[in-house]
């Protein structure tokens, strides 16, 4: 195993998705290495900062960019200066054309690896209900505002963006 000295801390606000990440870290055998907290970022009680973040597929389902700009913020305070941030969400306009036209694309890649068409149908209509996505430029724009710098997009396939960033280095 690469780099055994390395641990780790998971944090989210659904004790299902803490289920499911004990279970594949079990799968892994790094359960001893990684320690797993239902809470928010913003009130974890840590006192260490960290070497490096990620933040994946999570923005998107916060409403607002101060929500967003909160989270990241957060996350920025709890980094070594000069530490990475790696980060994906669901990013564009619903409605705008290119949004249509790459939910399409995306549909037809879900339905041919074996998604339900009802399943679908939900994951569509949760946008503006239970998912907030904002164009890339301006989660770009909240990774600079929440104290990162270096911002640069690694990754994009249909709606979803990937991004690499530091946390400035203090002054």
């Amino acid at each position: 195993m690469n780099h055994p000295a390395w641990s780790f801390s998971g944090l989210d606000t659904s004790q299902r998705m803490l289920q499911a990440a004990q279970q594949r870290l079990g799968v892994a055998g790094l359960l001893d290495r990684v320690e797993l907290h239902q809470t928010e970022t913003s009130t974890w009680n840590c006192t260490r900062a960290y070497d490096a973040a990620t933040c994946m597929l999570v923005l998107h389902f916060l409403q607002g960019r101060t929500n967003k700009l909160a989270l990241l913020r957060s996350i920025a305070e709890r980094l070594q200066p000069g530490a990475p941030l790696c980060m994906s969400a669901i990013c564009g306009v619903p409605g705008s054309s290119a949004w249509e036209l790459q939910m399409a694309g995306w549909r037809l890649h879900m339905l041919g690896n074996g998604i339900a068409e009802e399943q679908w149908q939900i994951f569509e209509q949760s946008f503006g209900v239970t998912s907030h996505p904002l164009p890339a430029a301006e989660m770009e724009e909240l990774l600079l505002a929440a104290g990162f710098t270096a911002v640069s997009r690694f990754f994009g396939a249909y709606l979803i963006d990937g991004w690499l960033a530091v946390k400035a280095l203090e002054r």
